[in-house]
């Protein structure tokens, strides 16, 4: 799978049935790939994303579904997508989750004003 591909499901999964637009698809995925030291090129994450999206959208057993003109969203009537979101979602409750505080030191500093 690529870093792509990835991204692509990921922002597939928390769109659910409405789907998203392309245009957004892959503004999404630049966003989350730029940083200060790599700026992908935006015309190139568009055709990778339009070319994910009308490949495995043909397929009948893709899992991407045309939603209507331009907007997609993941097929959830196949069990490998069904597994994805699952995964996908126990990731974020894991980083949800909080660390569990240190406990707190005792300050054995002296007082200026005792």
């Amino acid at each position: 799978m690529t870093e792509y591909e990835e991204d692509l499901l990921r922002i597939l999964s928390k769109v659910g049935e409405r789907g998203i637009s392309v245009r957004a698809l892959a503004k999404h995925i630049y966003n989350k790939r730029t940083s200060l030291f790599s700026q992908p090129d935006p015309q190139a994450i568009h055709n990778f994303v339009q070319h994910y999206l009308l490949y495995h959208a043909s397929k009948p057993k893709g899992n991407v579904v045309r939603v209507r003109h331009g907007y997609y969203r993941l097929n959830t009537r196949i069990p490998y997508v069904k597994q994805l979101l699952i995964d996908f979602r126990n990731e974020e409750s894991q980083k949800e989750e909080e660390p569990p505080a240190p406990p707190r030191q005792q300050d054995f500093s002296l007082s200026l004003f005792d």
